[in-house]
């Protein structure tokens, strides 16, 4: 999927949506300079992805989105809903 991007320069607070591949790319809200990449609900490489909604110019990602520790990333948790970063409580101390 990062092929899709390709040549796309990230700003923070802008995420880039592909409607035709049903995927969104973005900056880590915590700061962290991790680009994340989602897939949305068809099956990617044998995972199922995220449900990507668009209403009015915004958008929602469902479940939820981690980096987790353990895997050496910032470990930020948060759900994205109508353009706006929501915190998980196990995000520690990020957007607080």
């Amino acid at each position: 999927m990062r092929e899709l991007f390709n040549g796309i320069s990230l700003a923070e607070g802008v995420i880039f949506y592909s409607p035709r591949f049903d995927a969104v790319k973005f900056m880590c809200p915590c700061g962290c300079g991790e680009q994340v990449y989602l897939h949305g609900n068809r099956e990617h490489e044998g995972k199922t992805g995220w449900d990507i909604t668009l209403k009015d110019d915004k958008i929602t990602l469902s479940p939820s989105i981690g980096s987790p520790i353990k895997r050496k990333l910032c470990g930020a948790h948060y759900f994205i809903k109508e353009n706006r970063i929501e915190w998980c409580e196990d995000s520690g101390n990020f957007g607080k």
